[in-house]
């Protein structure tokens, strides 16, 4: 591995090779800062894009879970979910009977003629 002693002592003495070794150094350098900063950009951008992920699945409490107490939560959730059998009525069985409801029906308002409180109490009137 070069050291900084080996790498100076191996500068080229012609002054334009310096400059042009000076110069390619600096464009890299400038491409590793324009990379550093599209990646800080790209990152902010999935922190809000998760952050509003958050907020779409827990609402208000999304702002008081930290992401790893959201993984944490998430993961509790997911073994929970594979621990737990198949329901019994998700299975299919054959042929579903419809829910059939009867409903009966009245006509009108109900008859307040027919009203009478329970035993022991007495209508004031």
């Amino acid at each position: 591995m070069p050291t900084v002693e080996n790498f100076l002592t191996n500068l080229p003495d012609d002054k334009e090779a310096l400059k042009a070794m000076l110069h390619s150094l600096w464009q890299e350098r400038e491409r590793q800062e324009k990379r550093a900063d599209e990646l800080y950009l790209e990152n902010l951008q999935r922190q809000k894009e998760l952050l509003r992920y958050k907020k779409a699945t827990y609402g208000p409490r999304a702002d008081r879970l930290s992401e790893n107490e959201l993984a944490q939560v998430l993961l509790e959730f997911a073994e929970e979910l594979e621990r737990r059998p198949l329901p019994a009525e998700s299975l299919p069985q054959g042929e579903a009977k419809p829910d059939v409801r009867r409903v009966r029906r009245r006509k009108g308002r109900r008859g307040l003629s027919e009203f009478r409180p329970p035993s022991g109490q007495h209508a004031r009137l």
